[in-house]
């Protein structure tokens, strides 16, 4: 989890500190937001995903939802479970 939020203010940030490909970031509080939710939502098909789509990814644009749940399929690997999609198209 610390890895995404790392990535995405990477990507949010850009590489010059003038702001990145990303229009949104995780602050810590939100982070802290998506493991508490992650372990609410532990019967859920995909409660990394469902969590993460309540905590972060229902507030950014469909571009930057689509780029962070790739992050983040890359990142958990195995872990993350495609059944259910990002509430965004």
């Amino acid at each position: 989890m610390v890895r995404l939020a790392d990535d995405v203010r990477k990507l949010f940030m850009g590489s010059d500190g003038q702001g990145g490909q990303l229009a949104i970031t995780f602050s810590t509080r939100t982070l802290v937001r998506w493991a508490k939710l992650s372990t609410k939502f532990k019967g859920a098909p995909n409660p990394l995903g469902y969590a993460l789509d309540l905590a972060l990814l229902n507030r950014a644009t469909p571009e930057d939802a689509t780029a962070i749940t790739r992050l983040a399929k890359d990142i958990f690997g195995e872990q993350w479970k495609d059944d259910t999609p990002a509430t965004q198209p």
